[in-house]
């Protein structure tokens, strides 16, 4: 129902000469005489409704009493609204409250107590194991890590350093505990939080068993590993004309040599998410305690000198001890279907076999690691 107050432009207390004159006043700026728009003949017939039922004091009557009634409604209703959102909120505050206290509760029986030469030790232990984990020394760190934790449980950098190692050495779901505990206690860490949601759904797709494991990836390698030799039977029979002859580092190099480098490396990436040797893509670009974790310097290295990234890797192996990270995995496949398709070259001459070993690691790379990102996003529908 219109308010035809509001349409007026005048109080509830208005006499009937007020309503008189707002009518005149809005007659002359809406009447189709002197405003001829569409807009202005719906207000004036808004109008002119208004101040008929205004004017006359029966129907003015039986107008107000409807709309008090309509108002008081809709103040019940506001009220009511009001009176809810107020008692939730209160509830949410009630709720945290408990939820505060109860974790205080929990806490109590290891919150530890420091004197000021304890607290500056485990702080500089804290920063040295920070630095150990950003040179890459991930088993010294997790070592360090132990012992601060020992002393104080609640040092969610330490479980952070300890899920970072177990994550190098292949066992993902003492990563995704370790990385629980680092969210339990830095829950405001983002990265700690999409750690442990991604290790956990990791943790629960992979196999229980090493036996179980080991047969999930064997066969989409073994598969991947059969296209490789055939690529390189292909290598070995065809004789094709040099892409690029001119160019001195790939005068050698034929469109089934480029070829048999993308869809090689591909395969290796797909097979190897899809089998669960590669672990996800997201939380091995990802680290906590490394500034650069060792996926990205494959992306960095790869495109420009795949044997220095290589050595990189087995560098980064090495300071970790584990050499089981997906990363220092991914180099393994890519050293072994690039040896692979080497020897189908050699019937081509020793020029393109060297060629081949210097500069198709980089293509096989990069393949590879866009073949491991797309069958790790088929892993997570």
């Amino acid at each position: 129902m219109p308010d035809h107050y509001e349409v007026l432009g005048i109080d509830r207390e208005a006499d009937d000469a007020a309503v008189r004159q707002a009518y005149r006043r809005l007659a002359r700026t809406y009447h189709p005489d002197v405003n001829d728009s569409p807009e202005a003949r719906a207000q004036f017939e808004a109008v002119q409704s208004a101040y008929e039922t205004l004017s006359e004091p029966l129907r003015r009557q039986a107008y107000d009493a409807l709309t008090a009634r309509d108002h008081e409604q809709r103040q019940a209703e506001e009220i009511r609204e009001r009176m809810r959102r107020i008692r939730e909120e209160r509830e949410a505050k009630e709720a945290e409250e408990l939820r505060r206290r109860a974790e205080a509760r929990r806490m109590d029986h290891v919150r530890p107590t420091f004197d000021e030469h304890e607290y500056r030790a485990l702080r500089a232990d804290v920063d040295e194991m920070q630095k150990l984990a950003n040179r890459g020394e991930l088993a010294a760190a997790s070592l360090l890590a132990k012992r601060i934790l020992e002393i104080d449980p609640r040092q969610a950098d330490a479980y952070a350093v300890q899920a970072d190692f177990a994550l190098a050495q292949g066992d993902v779901r003492a990563a995704a505990t370790a990385y629980a505990f680092a969210a339990q206690f830095a829950p405001d860490n983002a990265v700690y939080l999409r750690q442990y949601e991604a290790l956990t759904v990791a943790a629960a797709r992979a196999p229980q068993s090493r036996v179980a494991r080991d047969e999930r990836a064997g066969r989409p390698l073994t598969l991947a590993f059969a296209t490789i030799l055939g690529l390189a039977c292909y290598l070995a029979l065809a004789r094709e004309p040099a892409l690029v002859p001119q160019f001195g580092p790939l005068s050698e190099w034929t469109a089934g040599v480029l070829m048999a480098f993308v869809v090689s490396g591909f395969a290796l990436g797909l097979a190897g998410a899809w089998g669960g040797y590669l672990s996800s893509w997201s939380i091995s670009m990802e680290s906590s305690v490394q500034r650069v974790g060792p996926v990205v310097w494959v992306l960095i290295l790869a495109p420009f000198s795949f044997p220095l990234c290589a050595a990189v890797q087995w560098w980064f192996a090495y300071r970790r001890r584990g050499w089981s990270h997906p990363a220092f995995r991914l180099m393994i496949l890519v050293i072994s279907g690039l040896a692979i398709l080497a020897v189908g070259g050699l019937p081509s001459g020793w020029g393109l076999v060297g060629q081949m070993l210097l500069w198709g690691g980089n293509v096989m790379g990069i393949a590879a690691l866009l073949g491991w990102a797309l069958g790790d996003v088929r892993n997570r529908v």
